[in-house]
């Protein structure tokens, strides 16, 4: 079974966010899709939102996902080798290092 954007959106946000809500927010693209991006924690209530099986499923539906706010090296690591497209940080000189390799 496979799930639209807006449904794997609401899957982690739909309780936060009304129908309505949804409607409005399509992007200028002229898309009727009303979600790019997901910027979402590593984990949420304990559910793990940072795996690699998260991340490709996203992706495979066109979705890209950023994570935060990271602010070691380590999870920066780990996280950009999972193939996420972003992530939010307090420490930017970190994040230059860890890309930098």
């Amino acid at each position: 079974m496979e799930a639209t954007r807006e449904e794997v959106a609401r899957l982690y946000f739909g309780r936060f966010v009304p129908d309505r809500t949804l409607k409005r927010s399509h992007v200028s693209t002229g898309t009727s899709d009303p979600f790019h991006w997901l910027q979402i924690p590593t984990a949420w209530h304990g559910l793990p939102l940072a795996t690699e099986a998260f991340i490709r499923y996203l992706q495979a539906r066109d979705l890209r996902v950023a994570y935060w706010t990271i602010n070691e090296a380590e999870p920066m690591r780990s996280l950009f080798g999972l193939g996420i497209d972003a992530l939010v940080t307090d420490r930017p000189d970190i994040a230059r290092a860890v890309l930098r390799g």
